[in-house]
């Protein structure tokens, strides 16, 4: 998942491509589009129904090209940054499944993860709303869920992608 934070994907690719062999395959996995990803968008749709009307303009969500946890969510772009890489035999599979975070003990330590990620974080960040307010209003949310015991297992959905270096096997 790290692949997404590059500043620079197609030099940062490229060079990953050079230090492998001809003909060897890299795998990794990135987040697919927020809207996909309820860990990240759940919280966000919780603050959102808060806040007095914020045009959707001015929500300080990250641009595709921003590096970030949902800069490579465009199959896509991921794609072409890939090729323009020199990568080939590009392929990209959807993952679909369920995110558990068991190692949270308390619901303090949800409201503290959800508070700290995605656009819950970027809203703060960006002054639309104060980190207490926040914090109160995803407590709120996630009490009755954390209280049946389903606050820490969200939807997720990520890519794995595969790709080959150029050239024959050694």
């Amino acid at each position: 998942f790290g692949v997404m934070f590059f500043e620079d994907p197609v030099l940062a690719f490229s060079n990953i491509r050079n230090m492998l062999k001809p003909g060897r395959k890299f795998v990794f996995a990135a987040w697919a589009d927020m809207t996909d990803n309820e860990w990240v968008q759940a919280p966000l749709r919780a603050l959102l129904e808060q806040l007095d009307s914020v045009p959707a303009h001015h929500l300080p969500l990250p641009q595709a090209h921003e590096p970030g946890p949902f800069s490579l969510a465009n199959p896509e772009r991921t794609r072409t940054v890939l090729s323009s890489a020199g990568w080939q035999e590009i392929k990209i599979h959807p993952w679909m499944g369920h995110l558990s975070f068991d190692h949270m003990q308390t619901l303090d330590d949800v409201v503290d993860f959800m508070s700290s990620v995605g656009g819950a974080a970027r809203l703060v960040e960006s002054g639309l709303i104060e980190a207490a307010e926040a914090r109160s209003i995803l407590a709120e949310f996630l009490s009755p869920i954390w209280e049946e015991g389903t606050a820490t297992t969200w939807r997720a959905k990520a890519w794995i992608v595969s790709a080959l270096t150029p050239g024959i096997p050694a």
